[in-house]
């Protein structure tokens, strides 16, 4: 694999210390991006203004306006399903491709 396929991304610990380095395809990348521009338009046609981030080096993330300040929400891909998530609890996520992501996602940006 070369480097135009892949991103290497080292996890670190709360001392800095680094605990392991994975690849990440860019094509996950990618479908990371789609999944989070199809929300932001549905976002769009609700009313809400939402910004997609390309940070280099890390993970795609769709940054949502509220008062409170940006909620960042985050596409990932867990057991061959797609997901929106917002945080690591189990309601702070919703299946990509569900009916009701875009209105999940404007409750918690309300």
């Amino acid at each position: 694999m070369t480097n135009q396929d892949s991103e290497s991304r080292t996890i670190r610990t709360n001392d800095s210390a680094s605990v392991s380095t994975q690849r990440i395809p860019w094509r996950v990348k990618e479908d990371q991006y789609l999944h989070l521009v199809r929300l932001a338009w549905d976002l769009h046609k609700l009313g809400l203004s939402a910004m997609v981030e390309l940070p280099t080096g890390k993970e795609p993330a769709l940054l949502v306006s509220r008062a409170a300040g940006p909620l960042r929400i985050m596409a990932l891909r867990f057991k061959g399903t797609w997901f929106f998530t917002w945080g690591r609890g189990e309601g702070q996520r919703v299946r990509a491709l569900s009916s009701e992501a875009s209105n999940r996602v404007w409750e918690m940006a309300q």
